[in-house]
């Protein structure tokens, strides 16, 4: 990834008009090159909500979220195919808002740099990665901090090719570990403000969804 837009990334607009897709033009950042950079994105303090939604897709990535004011979504996979170096050309199925900020990332999630999201999220994920732990693993504590509230939200897809052949009972099971290894604890239903601006039975869900939701305690300083 190249180009001199990269190298100032902080001053990437917020949208002024509302945007209702179905595509959007997102910045392509690299957050390994510029950390410095980055961190003034994730971290500016007059955020109200930060999500990461990791695996949004390689050839047609995705948003899976309704964006207001003041949020900040990164969406980040390994490998996305576009012909341009500084922007994505990313599918949207609710609304963004004026004064929401939108990035991707071309990287794994271990690959960027730590920071606080409230939301972490994977939707429609291959079972067998989550088993292997290929995709949603150990590797998210970077983002975790045991003195804040912070959900993970896990749609697990029932049908797919994928899932007939990764078994998504064991994806459920091995994502059951890991939510108690990071000390979080299952809800049954998702927290009001997830369920408002969050769309996971977008165009590229063909089959019934398993949503699994998890939730921090925080801990006193």
């Amino acid at each position: 990834m190249g180009g001199e837009s990269q190298n100032d990334f902080t001053a990437f607009p917020d949208f002024t008009d509302i945007q209702k897709g179905p595509y959007i033009r997102v910045p392509l950042i690299d957050p390994i090159g510029h950390p410095e950079q980055f961190s003034q994105i994730v971290n500016n303090p007059k955020l109200e909500r930060r999500i990461l939604e990791i695996g949004i897709g390689t050839i047609e990535p995705r948003c899976s979220f309704e964006l207001p004011k003041n949020y900040l979504w990164l969406g980040c996979d390994y490998g996305i195919r576009t012909p341009n170096p500084d922007h994505v050309s990313v599918h949207i199925g609710r609304p963004v808002y004026p004064g929401a900020k939108m990035i991707v990332a071309d990287n794994k999630v271990g690959e960027i740099p730590s920071f606080t999201p409230d939301i972490i999220c994977s939707v429609a994920p291959n079972p067998e990665d989550i088993a292997k732990r290929e995709m949603v693993n150990n590797e998210l504590k970077r983002f975790l901090d045991p003195h804040i509230n912070q959900d993970i939200v896990i749609i697990l897809e029932v049908g797919s090719e994928e899932s007939k052949y990764g078994g998504v009972q064991k994806a459920q099971n091995e994502i059951a570990k890991l939510m108690k290894e990071l000390h979080f604890i299952r809800r049954e239903q998702m927290p009001s403000y997830i369920q408002k601006i969050l769309n996971p039975s977008s165009s590229y869900i063909k089959n019934k969804i398993i949503p699994l939701c998890y939730t921090s305690i925080p801990q006193k300083r």
